[in-house]
């Protein structure tokens, strides 16, 4: 039995996707918030389907999947917050049980749930899913390769490890929307036609954004950096690929060596821009910027800086500012 205003949760990086108001809440159309979904399976229409989850997983979600429906998203994480320093409280494990529906990395991306995501059987590891694109996690400084899209299509790279940032894919974002569209019209039948339809037109949109972004970027750009390696899957997806990241990991900061060798490839590659993100210190920048300064960029990895809550808006910001980086016009 569902409760009057159950929820789904998705656990991730992210706010919720829909406005928070009374106790049941409809959905924003168009609206793209991530860590927990809110669904209410029960049958009159004035229930909504509430759910949790974190902030990229929610991006697809609740930008068109559930569309008109009265789905209802919950998120985990505050405004602002990572995954790498959360602590749950004891409300955030309330929602967990009672979610219809508990959306989250996997146990790679965020192990801090791997024990208390076991109470909800209605869960989806979107870290985990069949046929999801994993890339390789890279050396810091990025060797520059011809390898095909499909190349990185593997469930284990061994030692090498893959890179956990897969809310920045196009492709896994449709693949999360797909199963999220199974996972609901499975509960609600009678919503299986609206769902497709909104999928669909998800779907379209991305594809054909993606299209366009790799076009403006095949026109040529300018070498540039990361602060921290969280953007590869976005790289993939534009079909270009930066130089060198300070961090890999914001936990583990780099050494002398690293620095010194970064900053004699930002001279020798005329490197004029980083993408800075928000998990690495601007001090640890002033370590290799040069003269004329790096235009530092700040785009965030968890996608806390974009207000809205459309999935594909979020990324065309984020396309616009590394544009802007490598030295494009803004469309």
């Amino acid at each position: 039995m569902l409760n009057f205003c159950p929820f789904f949760t998705i656990a991730g990086n992210r706010r919720p996707v829909w406005r928070r108001g009374s106790s049941c809440m409809a959905p924003n159309p168009d609206s793209h918030d991530s860590d927990a979904v809110a669904v209410d399976a029960a049958g009159s229409r004035n229930r909504a389907l509430p759910g949790t989850y974190q902030h990229p997983p929610g991006h697809p979600a609740g930008n068109r999947t559930g569309g008109n429906l009265p789905i209802r998203v919950d998120t985990l994480l505050p405004a602002g917050a990572t995954p790498h320093d959360y602590a749950l409280s004891p409300s955030d494990l309330t929602r967990i049980r009672q979610a219809n529906l508990l959306v989250w990395l996997g146990e790679s991306g965020e192990p801090y749930l791997r024990k208390v995501s076991a109470a909800n059987p209605n869960r989806v590891a979107w870290a985990e899913l069949p046929d999801l694109l994993k890339l390789p996690a890279r050396e810091a400084l990025h060797a520059h390769h011809g390898d095909s899209h499909d190349s990185h299509r593997h469930h284990d790279h061994g030692d090498t490890g893959i890179d956990p940032h897969i809310w920045w894919s196009v492709p896994n974002a449709i693949l999360l929307a797909r199963t999220l569209e199974q996972q609901i019209a499975a509960a609600r039948p009678e919503w299986a036609a609206t769902l497709q339809q909104n999928r669909q037109q998800l779907e379209a949109t991305l594809q054909r954004q993606v299209l366009d972004q790799r076009a403006r970027f095949a026109s040529g750009f300018k070498p540039f950096l990361l602060a921290h390696d969280a953007f590869h899957y976005l790289e993939e997806d534009l079909g270009i690929q930066s130089d060198a990241a300070i961090l890999l990991d914001p936990e583990a900061k780099p050494g002398v060596k690293h620095l010194l060798e970064l900053k004699k490839r930002v001279q020798a590659q005329n490197i004029g821009c980083v993408l800075t993100g928000v998990l690495v210190p601007g001090n640890l920048i002033d370590k290799i910027d040069t003269d004329p300064p790096l235009l530092r960029q700040p785009m965030d990895e968890l996608g806390w800086d974009y207000p809205g809550n459309r999935y594909s808006e979020w990324l065309q910001l984020a396309y616009d500012k590394v544009a802007e980086c490598v030295g494009l016009s803004l469309n």
